[in-house]
Parts: C-alpha cells; structure tokens; sequence
C-alpha cells in the first residue's frame, strides 16, 4: 500500500504520493518508450526500475535529475576535460587521474553507481544501501546494463565498511545519506578520505549544522566548491512538450523540501 504522503512540488504546490506514482507510470511508457535514460551524463543507460516509489523516476529518465552536477560528473567520468570543478587548483600541476575506485554512499535504485560504472570502465563501484529492496533494485539494474562484475553492493555504510575498501590509485565518494553525513564522513577516522574527492548532498534541513561541520572537515585538505539547487526549464527538453504544463512540471520536479545544497570537495597534493 503506498503511503498518504504529501510532496513539495514547488513553492505554492503540492503532491500526494500516489497521484505522484500514478503520473510517473503514465508518462515515463510516453517519454522513453525504452525505458533509456534520454539526456545527461548517463544517457542510454536501461532504467529498469519504475516501479520502486521512493525515487523521482522522470527527471533520471528525461535525464534532468540532478541537472547541477552534470558538470562535476563530466569531471568525474573524465569526459569533460577544460572542465575544473574548483578553479583553484592548477590542473597543471593536479592533472586528472582516472578514479580506481567509487564509493556510492546512499546508492538508491542504482541511477549514479551503475551510471558511473558504465561511464568509466577501469573503475569498481562500491554501492551503499541501507534498504534492503532498493539495493537489490540496484543489482538488478547493474545487471541490466552489464556492469554487475563493477558494482559490489553493500547495506548500509559504516566507518568500518569504508576502512574495508582499499583505495588503490584515486578515490570519489559520492554521498547522499538523507543526513547521515556528520556520522560517515569523518576524516578523522577515515584516513582515505583526505586522498578522496568527494561530492556531497548536505541535508541542513535535517540537522542545521550539517554544511558548515562538514566544509570545516575538510577545508584544510581540499578544495571546496558549492552549488545550490536551481528551477528547471521545460523548454529544454523537447521530449515532454507534447505533456500538459501540469505533466510538465511533474516530469522535472525532484521533489525537495527545500533549496538543497551539493559541495564538491577536490583532495589538496599532500
């Protein structure tokens, strides 16, 4: 039974859960009859996983999810190359170096793990997951896509998982715990991640000390770049202009409580 929960669709209006749902399994056939992500950093990727509720499927499918990161990730995948996530470092001294490893840490469905292992072949994915059906989403669609052999999944992440994980060249922890970070990314006690960067979704509205506990972290061994979340234009994505404005403004919503804020952290030379 899918719960009574009301969503934020924008400033003025909201959503039930279930009209959400209902929406998303009417118009994802009508966007991508495939079932293929469309645009973005992950384009052609099988999206296998339309039935899971907890998730805004349309904009990873239409390919706007997350629509602020698309740079970092280029960076990320080694596809964007004039592209310097923090400006300051001279990338003629800190040329970009393939990540050997990824940590995914709130893995969902599997939308970034099995996106970057698909954009990055010589790389292992490592997927943390604390519900346990959604991480089996995860292997499903690693398997999908053909990457199963890249993505290791794991339940819920732990300063002891993460000592677990060797980083053999360079490391890119990507986070996204619903405020779970204050407990995981401890630097102190996580030695590898002063050799990581690290690109984190910090949930203030969760605990208000979140963005400012963990840019104090790290501010000494990394460079710091932030960004906010931003509107997006539907006449950007000719793929819902036959959709009504109302259908149109659900395809791109991502359903957040509030404005959401992301910092890419770039490891300093030791």
């Amino acid at each position: 039974m899918i719960p009574d929960i009301e969503l934020r669709l924008n400033d003025e209006r909201t959503i039930m859960l279930a009209e959400r749902i209902k929406l998303e399994r009417k118009l994802i056939p009508l966007i991508s009859p495939q079932q293929e992500v469309l645009t973005g950093p992950f384009k052609g990727m099988r999206y296998t996983n339309t039935a899971l509720v907890g998730s805004a499927l349309i904009p990873k499918v239409l390919g706007s999810y997350e629509l602020e990161l698309h740079g970092w990730m280029e960076y990320v995948c080694g596809g964007g190359g004039e592209f310097v996530p923090c400006g300051q470092i001279d990338q003629s001294f800190v040329p970009y170096v393939q990540y050997t490893e990824v940590i995914n840490i709130g893995s969902g469905e599997g939308y970034y793990a099995v996106g970057l292992a698909m954009r990055m072949p010589k790389t292992k994915v490592y997927a943390f997951e604390a519900n346990a059906d959604v991480s089996r989403a995860c292997r499903e669609m690693a398997a999908s896509n053909g990457v199963s052999h890249k993505v290791v999944t794991n339940g819920a992440c732990s300063i002891e998982l993460l000592n677990g994980i060797e980083i053999t060249q360079k490391g890119f922890v990507l986070c996204d715990c619903e405020g779970c970070e204050l407990d995981i990314l401890r630097p102190d006690m996580v030695e590898a991640l002063l050799r990581c960067d690290l690109l984190v979704e910090l949930h203030d509205f969760v605990d208000e000390r979140i963005s400012s506990v963990i840019k104090r972290r790290f501010k000494d061994s990394h460079a710091i770049e932030s960004v906010k979340s931003t509107n997006r234009n539907p006449m950007y994505y000719p793929q819902i202009a036959a959709l009504s404005a109302f259908e149109r403004e659900v395809a791109l919503a991502e359903y957040r409580p509030c404005e959401m804020e992301w910092v890419f952290m770039q490891a300093l030379p030791q």
